[in-house]
């Protein structure tokens, strides 16, 4: 789920409380005191560029404004350290050496990042649907369509998983950390029925396919899967 305008108001007002704390602060050293100052100073001018979350148009301006500020944050010390942790956790991140990665920024790139993926999912579904209208036309199907149909042959037609169980009882799937979520599905439901016998060989540190929808979390869980079953893991 996407952050809401809400979320970034509260966290805006959050930051208002400490801001008004770290200003507030007195009976600083000489040097804390004229890093209060000049925060206190900086800090109307960031103030009315936060008020708004960034947009394509502004976002470079507000995270350079984020990033300048901080060269007047005062450094930790006697009467400072909580309200500054508070103020670094919410502009900066509380990880030392973070930029822009606290909490009402994060919020602001969420905001901006929630227009972009609706526009993208737009885009997606109708690329999907341009595709399947060609695919329809030319009477064909890719790799994905013939795994995903065999898959709800195999669902919805007891008949054919019968057939397939009475002529096939023993699988052996080589590589394993290099499939997909898919895959699993169709071995769990061809391997694991009645009868059958399931064999895989994978070694996880050697997948190389995640750029292409492999998951190598699909290895250990159909290895857990063949275990509960009564199989037995084998290390070569």
């Amino acid at each position: 789920n996407h952050a809401t305008e809400a979320d970034y108001t509260d966290a805006l007002k959050e930051l208002d409380a400490a801001m008004a704390d770290l200003i507030s602060v007195r009976g600083l050293s000489r040097g804390a005191e004229e890093k209060r100052f000049k925060i206190a100073q900086g800090w109307p001018a960031l103030r009315a560029i936060l008020a708004e979350p960034p947009n394509e148009q502004t976002i470079p301006s507000f995270c350079q404004a984020i990033e300048d500020f901080r060269e007047s944050r005062p450094s930790k010390g006697k009467g400072t350290t909580s309200a500054v942790e508070r103020v670094d956790e919410l502009l900066w991140g509380a990880k030392s050496g973070d930029r822009v990665r606290g909490k009402v920024p994060t919020l602001g790139f969420d905001l901006l990042a929630r227009d972009y993926a609706l526009a993208l999912l737009k885009l997606l579904r109708e690329i999907d649907d341009r595709l399947d209208g060609e695919k329809q036309r030319l009477s064909v199907v890719d790799f994905d369509d013939l795994q995903l149909r065999t898959l709800k042959l195999l669902r919805e037609h007891p008949e054919v998983m019968s057939r397939v169980a009475e002529r096939y009882r023993f699988f052996l799937v080589d590589e394993f950390q290099d499939t997909n979520g898919l895959q699993r599905d169709l071995m769990t439901k061809l391997g694991m029925m009645t009868g059958a016998n399931l064999f895989i060989v994978g070694d996880r540190k050697q997948s190389i396919y995640g750029f292409r929808g492999a998951d190598v979390d699909v290895f250990r869980e159909m290895s857990a899967e063949i275990e509960a079953a009564g199989g037995v893991q084998v290390p070569l």
